[in-house]
């Protein structure tokens, strides 16, 4: 390639341009096809539909019904499964029971307007917390013919009149259509067991029979057969027979009475109540409904005798409660922070307190009055006495002349160089 002063030297020579001489290529240029050019196809110009505006129709607003709002479902939470822990057993104590078998001495519903006074219905009253109480005590009732019960039937038969009367008061005999039972199989004994047994005056009164060795050893036998089963028997002595029943019988049942009681406590293997003491006012002859001449227990002897049953019961079967650990008691440490006051704070607290009239003075523990006196009389001792001088009238009347003037020191100083000079 030339550059470009060589070719403007050969320009100068030729006088004309290399393009000039050298020929340049004939570029074989195709003639261009010519497109149809069709007329474009005017758009139809059809004139635009006008949007047909009907009049939009109102939305008919009716009322939007409310909700229905009900109260929602709440979670079925289910208790929490406690911890399988089985609950501590109880200690089970077992109540002993009393068991009343008698005459009309323990029965004396029927008799001087007792009622439900009775000693069946008190004793129910005053031990339901610690005995259990079966009142299996029937009226008219000898040792001869329970002896033949226990060995028989096992239940005893009741007047009618009884039954009603009892019936009544809401408070019937045990046992169906006067049937009482008293049979130690149907009564349940066992060691838990108290009876109180009361039968023999009716062998001496109803039956007449006298003969106190034969009531003993029925008696015997029947306190016998309860004792097999393991259940504690006490026999009640009963009461003396009036004055008037005693010359009834021509005076023979009063030491009746007392060789009959006598032969009772002098036996060891006999547990025993007596009722020797009771006097008119805790038991006299009836006169409701019938005059007997029997005497029955009066209400006020019908409280005394549950009082004593009761308290013997007690004796035999002390009540034990049931030995539980004591629970130990949860015992809560908390760490306080003591808040220290400072000097400002203690100041402001003294000034309140001293406004208020709240200061007191700080007594030690050991400063009592008797302490205070004490030490009062040792300074008294402790203190010299003064000796008390003589008024002296010449002294008086020489301290009375005039004084001279006080001179201060510093003139005295300037005196004393003059006289010294």
């Amino acid at each position: 390639m030339l550059t470009v002063s060589q070719k403007e030297e050969i320009k100068k020579c030729l006088g004309t341009n290399i393009s000039n001489i050298v020929p340049k290529r004939k570029v074989s240029r195709k003639p261009k096809r010519k497109t149809s050019r069709k007329p474009k196809r005017k758009a139809s110009r059809k004139p635009k539909r006008k949007a047909s505006r009907k009049p939009k129709r109102k939305a008919s607003r009716k009322p939007k019904r409310k909700a229905s709002r009900k109260p929602k479902r709440k979670a079925s939470r289910k208790p929490k499964r406690k911890t399988s822990r089985k609950p501590k057993r109880k200690v089970s104590i077992k109540k002993p029971t009393i068991v009343l078998i008698g005459d009309s001495i323990l029965d004396n519903s029927y008799w001087d307007k007792v009622g439900n006074s009775n000693t069946g219905k008190v004793l129910k009253n005053f031990g339901s917390k610690s005995f259990k109480v079966k009142d299996h005590s029937t009226e008219e009732l000898t040792s001869e013919r329970l002896l033949a019960s226990l060995k028989g039937s096992g239940h005893i038969d009741v007047g009618n009149n009884y039954v009603i009367a009892r019936k009544s008061l809401g408070y019937p005999y045990p046992g169906r259509s006067g049937k009482v039972p008293i049979s130690p199989e149907k009564l349940k004994l066992d060691q838990n067991s108290i009876i109180f047994l009361s039968i023999g005056g009716n062998d001496i009164v109803l039956n007449r029979n006298l003969n106190v060795t034969e009531i003993l050893n029925n008696i015997k036998k029947i306190i016998k057969i309860y004792t097999k089963t393991g259940a504690k028997v006490v026999y009640i002595i009963p009461y003396p027979p009036t004055p008037e029943l005693n010359l009834f019988t021509g005076g023979a049942l009063i030491p009746l009475y007392e060789n009959w009681k006598m032969k009772i406590k002098s036996d060891p293997k006999i547990d025993y109540i007596s009722l020797e003491d009771f006097d008119d006012s805790l038991r006299k002859g009836p006169s409701t409904p019938y005059a007997t001449g029997i005497p029955e227990p009066t209400k006020k002897g019908a409280f005394e005798l549950a009082r004593r049953i009761f308290s013997k019961a007690k004796n035999l079967f002390p009540v034990k409660s049931a030995s539980r650990k004591p629970k130990r008691k949860k015992i809560y440490k908390f760490r306080v922070k003591s808040i220290k006051k400072s000097a400002f704070d203690k100041l402001q607290e003294a000034r309140r307190r001293k406004m208020l009239g709240l200061t007191k003075p700080k007594l030690k523990k050991t400063h009592t009055l008797s302490d205070a006196m004490k030490k009062l009389s040792l300074k008294k001792k402790t203190k010299k006495s003064k000796p008390v001088q003589k008024f002296d009238l010449s002294a008086a009347f020489t301290n009375m002349s005039v004084k001279s003037p006080k001179i201060s020191q510093k003139k005295r100083l300037e005196t004393g160089k003059i006289n010294g000079s």
